[in-house]
């Protein structure tokens, strides 16, 4: 699928979920931030690829919404390659959100598409890829709006175990 279809589909799932009548900028940009924390806990400190190709895929998720949001359109982003932490981008973001500055928010998602493409392409794989595989999950997930405009999807039956872990339960 080309970017202009995955966003289209993104933001078709974003619509049914009620995340662009009940959400906003703000809320996405929190979920961002949580979304890139996944990034960099895949990519720089365990490096799995599942969690990468997820991670990068549900950035472009978020990231796709708040585009809406600000009147942008995440399709016509052109990565920019010139280097800046995530961190920064991520303030960045923050920032540009606040202040109403669109053009900062554009400029750092150039910048965080730039390090989504060259990571997926260490793995083989393309940022298209990465976000039609998150799709594929977030599609089939359930969940509620939240007054605050965020969305809670639906947690599986299951128990945390002494390790930490996530036991589903098992049907009777």
């Amino acid at each position: 699928m080309t970017k202009k279809e995955l966003a289209s589909r993104t933001l078709k799932w974003a619509k049914e979920k009620g995340i662009l009548d009940k959400g906003n900028k703000c809320v996405q940009t929190l979920k961002l931030v949580e979304e890139l924390d996944e990034f960099v806990e895949a990519a720089y400190l365990e490096f799995k690829e599942e969690a990468i190709v997820d991670a990068i895929g549900d950035c472009l998720v978020v990231m796709t919404s708040i585009c809406y949001f600000i009147g942008e359109d995440i399709s016509t982003i052109k990565p920019l390659d010139r280097y800046r932490s995530i961190l920064g981008l991520l303030s960045d973001v923050s920032k540009g959100i606040i202040k109403d500055k669109n053009a900062e928010v554009i400029e750092a998602f150039a910048l965080i598409i730039a390090r989504f493409e060259g990571t997926a392409g260490i793995l083989g794989y393309t940022i298209e890829y990465c976000w039609e595989e998150a799709l594929k999950v977030i599609e089939k997930r359930t969940g509620t709006m939240s007054l605050t405009g965020d969305f809670i999807k639906d947690a599986p039956a299951g128990i945390i175990t002494t390790d930490g872990d996530f036991k589903p339960m098992e049907n009777e």
